[in-house]
């Protein structure tokens, strides 16, 4: 049984909230975290990724960051406190630099990322 068939057969079960509960589960589908490793983001497409070694209570207490796939690898954005600037990361930056992100080469990579919803344009 697909998810979807899933779905529709727990919707069954609400009578007249089922199209309520269909909508909550399409907003559901539509609305998480995709494991990177089983799927990559859109070569190119800005992307909100999570990896648990990006949480710094400080900085980025959630662990997020801006990214997008290029032919570099995952480029992200993160907060650099020694010079209180965001700074753009990738592993081909890493590896070319060992000295200095040494600590940062294991987790260029999110482990899930998000796309970015579309905003609504404001009506005229």
């Amino acid at each position: 049984m697909t998810l979807q068939e899933k779905i529709q057969k727990k919707a069954e079960g609400y009578g007249k909230l089922a199209p309520a509960f269909l909508e909550g589960a399409e907003f559901a589908l539509e609305n998480r975290y995709i494991n990177y490793q089983e799927q990559k983001p859109p070569f190119g497409v800005e992307v909100i990724a999570y990896h648990h070694k990006w949480v710094d209570e400080d900085f980025n207490p959630n662990g997020t960051r801006v990214g997008f796939l290029s032919d570099e690898g995952f480029i992200s954005a993160f907060w650099w406190d020694y010079q209180d600037c965001y700074e753009t990361i990738s592993k081909s930056h890493c590896e070319s630099n060992k000295d200095f992100y040494r600590s940062h080469l294991d987790n260029t990579e999110p482990e899930f990322w998000f796309p970015i919803p579309k905003f609504l344009k404001p009506s005229k």
